[in-house]
Order: structure tokens, then C-alpha cells, then sequence
């Protein structure tokens, strides 16, 4: 709300997922797998190294910044079933990777340590430490994860 506006050196063509880091720092993704980053304050867009492990398509509002601000998740499908690629946002080289139940529709929210997502009817969830997957409701038709509140 305060920010300011700025356009990007050599923008990405076909960016599907964006996410922005509590320092400010600006992740982008498009759908063949390419990957960059735009630090707080600049303009430069800096690619970062696409992990040769990693396979498929990066799903629309695939992209999200645990709220430590020190993980990144990206969400991609294959021909093995739908990952989300979890990466150190200071060093692409720490990651992993974790299964999810399908294919999340409406993005994925995350909120340490757990990551949100819908699939079919209902909100599920995906422990970021140990990979363990949850249903936890059955919302209905078209539902997205918008807001998750910690009770």
C-alpha cells in the first residue's frame, strides 16, 4: 500500500505464478520452467538456476513464500503426479520435494509450516517439515485457499 511502481528490466514472457518475500523481493515463474527474481528497489530481473531434478509444468499461482520468509514453494505437474518443489529463497540449491494429492486449483497459500491448497471439493493441507498431507473440509464447488487464519 505504500510501495512503489516500477517496471521490470527484460520481464519473462508467459509468467503464471509470482510471489513476494517479506523483504520485498519479488519470484516469478512461468509454465516451462523458468524461474527469476527481482530484488526490493530494483528493476533487474535475475534468473535462478532451474534444478535439473525438477520436471513438468509450473501450475497457474503455483508460486508462494512460506511466511519465514526463507522458503519458496512451486507447484508443478508431470507425468508422475503434481510436486511442490520447496527452495531456499537466498540459495535455489536447498530444496526438496514433496507429493501432493493432485492438482491444486486457485493457487497455493502458504503459512508456516504448512502450505494450503484446494482440490475437487475440499481444503487440504501439506506440512512443510515432514511432507504429511491433510484433508481438512469439504468446502464446496470452487473453492480457492483466499485466507487462512491460524485459531
Amino acid at each position: 500500500m505504500r510501495g512503489n511502481r516500477a517496471e521490470v528490466d527484460t520481464p519473462l514472457p508467459t509468467v503464471v505464478a509470482a510471489a513476494i518475500a517479506e523483504d520485498g523481493t519479488l519470484f516469478v515463474a512461468t509454465a516451462n520452467q523458468q524461474l527469476a527474481q527481482v530484488a526490493s528497489g530494483t528493476t533487474q530481473l535475475v534468473s535462478l538456476t532451474w534444478s535439473t531434478e525438477w520436471s513438468g509444468t509450473v501450475l497457474p499461482d503455483g508460486l508462494a513464500i512460506a511466511q519465514s520468509g526463507s522458503t519458496a514453494l512451486l507447484v508443478q505437474s508431470d507425468t508422475d503426479g503434481v510436486w511442490l518443489r520447496l527452495f531456499a529463497t537466498d540459495d535455489v540449491a536447498h530444496r526438496r520435494s514433496l507429493r501432493l494429492a493432485g492438482e491444486p486449483h486457485g493457487g497455493v497459500l502458504a503459512l508456516w509450516p504448512f502450505a494450503y491448497y484446494a482440490l475437487d471439493r475440499t481444503i487440504r493441507h501439506v506440512d512443510l517439515m515432514s511432507g504429511l498431507l491433510e484433508t481438512m473440509t469439504d468446502v464446496g464447488a470452487g473453492a480457492v485457499p483466499g485466507a487462512v487464519v491460524n485459531g
